[in-house]
């Protein structure tokens, strides 16, 4: 009785002794198959639901769509005049190029509220999209129709619709709208410039005369009698500084035209007026 006790409890400490070394092993790729295998019905079940909430939000959900276009701005219709500008006038209008003061100009009137109520109302954004203020059509405008200046200088424009073909329509417009506002800006500023500077030169002319004249008087009234060279040299210097004042009040408007009031520009384009006045 005794030895068969001990037999018993001998392979009970073998038995034990297996089940420990198994536990403590690495698990294999075989384990984890075993695992899968045991849980199949499970994993095929996530895998269809997963699946199937896929194909649904794809279905579901919005497509946008992208369209691109990149402009360069037409050529300025102020003529030589706009280019000498910033050199005659002593930089009033800053170190940038005419580009760049062209480049801003269009920025502006992307940015403008005037385009984008023409845009809202020419697409019908406020019924078609079911808007309910113009607050928000606006908030529309700046996240879907945005712009950047790349690396050669153009104005690259992008525009994201529900429809492919609206995107491309919209961003026709912008760019088609844009353009014709540029040049519509453009023109009235040559415009505005050649009237200012012929009234300046007709004022100039008229002012040298009567101090021509004031001088004259002055002498006969007088007996003072002033040099021809002495005279012509005041004229000279009247004349210059007359140049460098319509210059100046020129440069000013441009600035005023094409930048925001309260720019550096503007602001120094201002002071020169008043400094030589």
């Amino acid at each position: 009785m005794a030895l068969s006790s001990v037999g018993y409890i001998g392979s009970e400490l073998v038995r034990d002794m297996s089940e420990s070394s198994i536990g403590n092993r690495a698990v294999t790729f075989w384990d984890h198959l075993a695992i899968l295998l045991k849980y199949r019905r499970l994993v095929v079940i996530y895998l269809v639901i997963m699946v199937a909430a896929s194909v649904t939000y794809a279905l579901l959900a919005e497509q946008w769509y992208e369209s691109k276009a990149r402009m360069l701005p037409p050529p300025s219709e102020m003529g030589g005049l706009s280019s000498l500008l910033p050199s005659l006038a002593g930089g009033a209008l800053g170190a940038t190029s005419m580009l760049s003061d062209d480049v801003n100009l269009v920025l502006s009137i992307l940015e403008s509220r005037e385009i984008r109520d023409t845009v809202i109302d020419h697409f019908e954004w406020m019924s078609n999209y079911e808007i309910e203020s113009r607050v928000e059509a606006y908030e529309r405008y700046d996240a879907n129709i945005t712009w950047e200046i790349d690396e050669r200088g153009l104005i690259a424009l992008s525009c994201e619709e529900i429809d492919p073909e609206m995107a491309a329509e919209t961003i026709n417009f912008v760019v088609d709208h844009a353009r014709n506002k540029y040049l519509e800006i453009s023109r009235a500023q040559a415009r505005n410039q050649r009237d200012f500077l012929e009234r300046r030169l007709e004022q100039n002319y008229a002012e040298l005369s009567e101090a021509e004249e004031a001088l004259k008087s002055f002498q006969t009234e007088s007996g003072v009698v002033v040099l021809e060279d002495q005279l012509r040299a005041s004229v000279e210097i009247i004349s210059e500084i007359h140049s460098q004042l319509i210059l100046a009040e020129i440069a000013y408007e441009v600035a005023q035209a094409t930048m925001p009031a309260t720019s550096s520009q503007v602001v120094q384009a201002q002071k020169r007026v008043e400094a030589i006045r």
